[in-house]
């Protein structure tokens, strides 16, 4: 089962910037391995499909992303 884009934000809001850009890094390794077709077969066979994975995934990185500018708006301002 996977967690709502606003939990998983939520999970990481007091994250450091450095752990969240990890976080992101992880994702978009994800992100990659679905789209070149980088799938096992095992993988093929889990609750919730790699479809799914791939669609959650996406929604969590943008959540990243704009916490990753909120984070960078409070050190410069």
């Amino acid at each position: 089962m996977m967690i709502d884009p606003a939990t998983f934000r939520k999970a990481l809001e007091n994250a450091t910037i450095e752990e969240i850009i990890k976080e992101r890094d992880i994702l978009i390794r994800e992100i990659h391995k679905y789209e070149n077709g980088k799938i096992s077969i095992d993988e093929f066979c889990m609750d919730p499909s790699p479809d799914v994975v791939y669609l959650m995934n996406n929604s969590y990185l943008a959540e990243l992303c704009n916490l990753i500018v909120e984070k960078k708006e409070v050190k410069i301002s």
